[in-house]
């Protein structure tokens, strides 16, 4: 499967990032957002740093959900992603990422944007979650970049159901909720979860910087 553009091909140079910074739960938070495919002079070192880094990230010393720099590639190279995101606490090391889908999971006809490959890593675990201030900057990019578009939605593998369990209640915290629709999933490997947008109140980002110019996947909070 080949995700959708999210963005206008002939004006827009995407080797440089979207910046900014988010407050979140009284924490400061910084984002870098990159809007793929990547294009521009500089399109093989910015894509072999992304691989790098989404492919890089690791937990206990195993990559988190399994996603390593080949298959980070991979799926750069099959069109699979419209969007990766970083999130830092400014004032800590606790840091997490994530990428955006464009797709139709739910063969309607018109795509949806998911969130897929969410991870937090941290050596100063703070109260204050950085994946919800990513969740929130993908929020903010999908308005952005998309005009009729009222969810945002994400997947929850259920192969582990207590794992799944805790998932399920924390995006819940964070305003999601359990949907249905008609996605390919005969033995119920995910549970669908999606949140409104919310495009009448006003940005509360900083942006400092703007940019020039299928896969299923599980989750990790």
């Amino acid at each position: 499967m080949v995700a959708q553009v999210i963005y206008n091909t002939e004006t827009l140079d995407t080797t440089k990032p979207i910046v900014g910074t988010v407050q979140m739960d009284n924490h400061e938070f910084e984002y870098e957002v990159y809007l793929l495919p990547i294009l521009g002079d500089e399109k093989d070192s910015v894509e072999r740093d992304l691989i790098a880094r989404l492919g890089g990230r690791l937990q206990n010393g195993k990559h988190c959900l399994d996603i390593d720099e080949t298959v980070v590639s991979r799926n750069i190279e099959n069109g699979e992603y419209s969007a990766m995101a970083f999130v830092k606490n400014k004032h800590h090391d606790d840091v997490a990422s994530g990428t955006l889908q464009y797709y139709d999971w739910c063969n309607t006809g018109k795509p949806q944007m998911w969130i897929n490959d969410l991870c937090r890593i941290s050596t100063s675990k703070q109260a204050a979650s950085p994946v919800k201030a990513l969740l929130k900057v993908f929020e903010l990019i999908t308005k952005k970049h998309t005009k009729r578009l009222r969810y945002i939605n994400l997947m929850v593998d259920n192969e582990n159901p207590e794992q799944a369990k805790v998932l399920i209640s924390i995006y819940g915290k964070y305003g999601f909720e359990i949907m249905k629709c008609a996605m390919d999933d005969p033995d119920n490997e995910y549970t669908l979860m999606r949140k409104r947008l919310d495009r009448t109140s006003p940005s509360k980002t900083r942006k400092s910087r703007t940019s020039k110019g299928g896969r299923k996947t599980r989750i990790n909070k």
